[in-house]
């Protein structure tokens, strides 16, 4: 872990942390709306992203209805905005955080 970084962690909000299943149906124009899974929740995920408190970011993909694809990187918050850097060649992306509770994460990709 990077020195320093347990500071960090602490103003992240902890309700950010976990996994969470992209919501379709609840999408707007301009926001994607992701909800709270568990490990153990038995769900189709399709889209799905996972922050970690050690930084690590992962999302979760399923192509052409294929095999369930991970996607390994970094992420760094900044005045509500996910900046999230991938260690393979996916491509890097940033998310601002539109609304935040424990249940319902809403983001807009910028």
């Amino acid at each position: 872990m990077v020195p320093g970084y347990e500071l960090y962690l602490m103003a992240i909000d902890p309700n950010l942390i976990g996994r969470w299943i992209h919501s379709l149906e609840e999408d707007s124009s301009e926001n994607k709306t992701y909800r709270r899974i568990k490990p153990s929740d038995d769900i189709n995920i399709v889209d799905a992203i996972e922050l970690k408190t050690n930084g690590e970011f992962v999302r979760y993909t399923k192509p052409n209805q294929g095999n369930l694809e991970s996607h390994e990187g970094h992420y760094q918050i900044f005045n509500n905005t996910i900046i999230v850097n991938f260690d393979n060649p996916y491509e890097d992306f940033i998310l601002k955080i539109v609304s935040l509770d424990r249940d319902k994460l809403q983001v807009r990709k910028l």
